[in-house]
């Protein structure tokens, strides 16, 4: 695991850094949710979702991550990134996932294409889309 003051540096110098202690820390999902942030903030959401899918691999309970939700909220409002994001929502972010796929099915403001999307993976996982 990378000590929090390791991490803390990497996150403040952006992905580039995450990625190499994601390396030099392969099994630290925490630095996977770090470069995922970060990812998601220079605007790469495919990337970011990749690197949260990682994570969800390695520590299944992190499906409650505030942080996770968040980012997968995001990225799959955004064309690039949204069949990732709504696969992940549908399978390992379990019960709150299904939760985040109802708030995007029933969110003022998100795209109908997502908003379709969203519905469907609802169907897919027998919960009915309000």
């Amino acid at each position: 695991m990378a000590p929090p003051d390791e991490l803390a540096a990497a996150a403040a110098s952006g992905s580039e850094a995450l990625a190499e202690l994601v390396k030099k820390y392969p099994n630290d999902a925490k630095v996977r949710i770090a470069l995922g942030g970060a990812e998601l903030a220079q605007k790469d959401p495919e990337r970011a979702v990749a690197s949260l899918s990682d994570a969800l691999a390695l520590d299944p309970e992190l499906r409650n991550d505030a942080q996770i939700a968040s980012a997968l909220w995001m990225a799959a409002q955004n064309k690039k990134s949204s069949a990732a994001a709504i696969d992940l929502l549908k399978g390992p972010m379990g019960d709150r996932g299904v939760a985040i796929l109802k708030d995007l099915v029933n969110t003022p403001g998100v795209r109908d294409p997502v908003k379709k999307d969203a519905r469907a993976a609802l169907t897919q996982l027998g919960n009915k889309p309000k």
